[in-house]
């Protein structure tokens, strides 16, 4: 007698049909490219993160500095004809009085007259900040003369040690200058001889801002603005400093 099997009682074996491991693999696929994809985020952001808080730190690093010096700034007798002539080519100042601190026509220059306890009474430090290119990119530079002296009868101030210029932020860092105004990296602020003539007289004040961005951003042509660029890719710090209530 010969038993045939219906299409159904065939008997089967252990195993996965070719559909189940077709299902499995593309189930797998999609949980790898949803892993993968919330890692690849979470390292974009890492690195993010990083890049923004050593532009933070650079910035910072640049505002303390100059409050620091801030702390020892030179304030000569406040009526006005005691103020100094000062010249210095160089810096871009020429033939200015000031006391104390000065800055130039276009907030890029910043100058500090300075006078730090160790030193004679008649010595005195010169400093000079500046935004400017260096290079393929803007930076913040600073200057210093030492051992200076003002003269009695011209009112000069000499430096007799004139250090070279040093660069203030690292060459993958630079500042943003073409930005409108209300961004841009800028010295300004209320200068103490112009507040001593104000009525009633005023608090001379300095304000620092420096807005900092990737080199490759500030190297591009045309150089966008910070509002053009990238979210994220500029950061700025500012601070002001006050020079004392002048009497």
């Amino acid at each position: 007698m010969i038993k045939v099997l219906g299409p159904n009682l065939t008997p089967r074996k252990d195993g996965f049909t070719l559909l189940e491991l077709l299902v499995a693999v593309t189930i797998f696929s999609g949980l790898m490219i949803v892993v993968l994809g919330s890692f690849s985020r979470s390292a974009f952001s890492l690195a993010g993160v990083n890049s923004l808080r050593q532009r933070s730190q650079a910035a910072r690093g640049v505002v303390d500095t100059i409050g620091n010096d801030w702390q020892f700034l030179y304030l000569q007798n406040s009526d006005r004809s005691q103020s100094v002539n000062f010249i210095d080519n160089d810096a871009g100042f020429q033939n200015i009085q000031y006391r104390g601190f000065s800055l130039s026509t276009d907030n890029n220059r910043l100058l500090l007259l300075l006078k730090y306890p160790d030193q004679s009474t008649t010595e005195l430090v010169r400093r000079v900040y500046e935004l400017k290119e260096i290079g393929a990119r803007s930076s913040v530079s600073v200057t210093e003369g030492r051992r200076c002296q003002i003269n009695n009868q011209s009112q000069l101030i000499e430096c007799q040690d004139l250090g070279p210029s040093s660069d203030l932020f690292p060459d993958d860092l630079a500042i943003d200058l073409v930005s409108d105004p209300t961004a841009r990296s800028q010295f300004t602020g209320l200068l103490v001889n112009d507040a001593s003539g104000l009525n009633p007289s005023q608090t001379g004040y300095l304000q620092v801002r420096l807005t900092v961005e990737p080199t490759e951003l500030a190297t591009l042509q045309p150089q966008p603005t910070c509002q053009e660029a990238p979210p994220g890719s500029c950061y700025t710090v500012s601070t002001t400093l006050n020079a004392g209530v002048v009497r």
